[in-house]
């Protein structure tokens, strides 16, 4: 089977040498302006059907679970939106089976991978969500610190976030955060909607609390009052990281040892593979090893929700 797969391989390869050596005669031929024009066609018409199917996608959910699946997104550091995300999933759902089908020669199988490729995107989101999360934890405290300060210095808010901004050059994602909020506030966007959007991209619970608090101290009458409002948004971090700091050092060895376990799993597969021919032969040419496969597919996948939804994540 293996010798067989390497000569599909390799005729493949030499099939797209081929391709390409004639393809270049042939664009030796031709006018460099027309095949650019040809190119740019190309893919404006597979940008208007790549639209055109988000559309479709887009239409039949609703908007609450579209915006909240599109936040988790932006907080994991992808700017997508709701219709790419679903593709991705839907092709997972189809090509999994497929590639299992082209190797396993069953149907067992196909459901079982379907269902894992169709949730292995949002699991994929979560992990990066929380690792993110995790690291702006340790960088809101300094932002929220030094614009109370400057804000506390001279009353101008949008001055205090612009001017905070290059201090945390060198520190991501947070200074590519804070550089998209200047950048709207030298746009002439109200500071308010931009501090709400800058939450929803980081979505720290501690930078919606100061944007309330900055709403409310707009409208506050003496100076010392303002002052006093915005440095409890600080003192409550304070706070906060007080409590969290002692249950992440508890839950720090159980975190490790989950993806310790986790990721053994596949390690020994890889491991049987590599260096048993009958183990082999067992997963992938009978029965009892496909649904196996299945089975191990199902527990990692459930194994990585548990871990990313209640050991990993970052603390409230």
């Amino acid at each position: 089977m293996m010798i067989w797969f390497v000569g599909l391989f390799v005729l493949i390869m030499l099939g797209l040498i081929v391709m390409t050596v004639m393809s270049k005669d042939e664009e030796k031929d031709e006018n460099i302006l027309e095949m650019r024009k040809r190119q740019s066609q190309t893919s404006l018409r597979e940008l208007a059907l790549k639209k055109k199917l988000e559309a479709l996608l887009e239409e039949r959910v609703e908007v609450s679970k579209k915006y909240k699946i599109e936040t988790k997104m932006l907080q994991a550091g992808f700017n997508a939106t709701y219709g790419e995300y679903r593709i991705v999933t839907i092709m997972l759902a189809i090509l999994l089976p497929l590639f299992s089908l082209f190797f396993m020669k069953s149907i067992y199988q196909l459901p079982v991978l379907g269902v894992v490729g169709f949730f292995i995107p949002g699991q994929v989101i979560d992990f990066f969500r929380n690792r993110r999360q995790i690291v702006i934890e340790k960088q809101v405290g300094s932002f929220i610190k030094l614009v109370v300060e400057r804000y506390s210095s001279h009353g101008d808010f949008a001055k205090a976030l612009k001017d905070t901004t290059d201090d945390f050059k060198g520190h991501e994602p947070m200074y590519t955060e804070l550089r998209k909020l200047r950048s709207e506030l030298d746009y002439g966007r109200p500071v308010n909607e931009g501090m709400r959007d800058l939450h929803r991209r980081i979505g720290n619970p501690y930078l919606l609390l100061l944007t309330e608090f900055y709403e409310i101290s707009a409208s506050l009458g003496t100076k010392d009052s303002r002052n006093e409002l915005m440095k409890e948004v600080h003192k409550q971090y304070r706070e906060g990281e007080k409590l969290k700091s002692t249950l992440r050092k508890e839950i720090a060895g159980p975190k490790r040892e989950a993806f310790i376990m986790l990721g053994a799993i596949p390690a020994m597969i890889g491991y049987q593979f590599i260096f048993s021919p009958e183990y082999v032969d067992f997963m992938l040419n009978t029965q009892m090893g496909q649904i196996g496969l299945s089975g191990v597919a199902i527990v990692m996948l459930g194994c990585f929700w548990f871990i990313n939804k209640k050991i990993g994540a970052p603390l409230d």
